[in-house]
């Protein structure tokens, strides 16, 4: 049997959407003040290659866009994955996330620049340019959709959701 790219990716797909649909293993379900930890740890990361995937829309740039499709895609499905032991439903996740971003400012366009200019810079972006500038905004009006999508935890709706960035 030779699998194609497209059926190897939905074997991978339908692999992916059972672990995540199972229970939550205990050691994936935290206190809740580990659970914010861990939340924040990855923020960053999410924020970057969210914008990273946003600038490659933007500019029309398909060669490094997959790549920071993937990272944003990983960094996602690390997330949704993560439980909070006793009071663990979206209410309580969303409470933890909205906390984050109100205590780290990311809500503001000038603290979220912060957070990922030195991405940018590593990477060549100007981050002077308006498509980097945009990239800020579109990330600010976007992010309760992508915290949304991230604590329903469904691969599908990630994987859609970062298609449409």
């Amino acid at each position: 049997m030779i699998l194609t790219e497209e059926k190897l990716r939905e074997i991978i797909r339908d692999t992916i959407t059972k672990i995540i649909e199972k229970p939550m293993l205990c050691e994936m379900s935290f206190p809740r003040k580990t659970y914010k930890e861990k939340v924040r740890g990855l923020s960053i990361q999410l924020l970057e290659n969210w914008c990273l995937v946003r600038y490659c829309t933007i500019v029309g740039q398909t060669i490094y866009k997959k790549h920071w499709s993937d990272e944003l895609q990983t960094h996602m499905l690390t997330i949704s994955r993560w439980s909070l032991k006793q009071n663990d439903n979206i209410q309580a996740r969303k409470k933890v996330f909205d906390e984050i971003w109100m205590e780290e400012d990311y809500n503001e366009p000038q603290f979220l620049t912060m957070v990922v200019a030195n991405k940018f810079m590593q990477e060549g972006i100007s981050i002077k340019s308006d498509n980097f500038i945009q990239c800020i905004a579109d990330c600010i009006n976007d992010t309760n959709n992508m915290i949304e999508v991230i604590l329903q935890r469904n691969i599908d709706e990630i994987v859609s959701y970062i298609s449409k960035i």
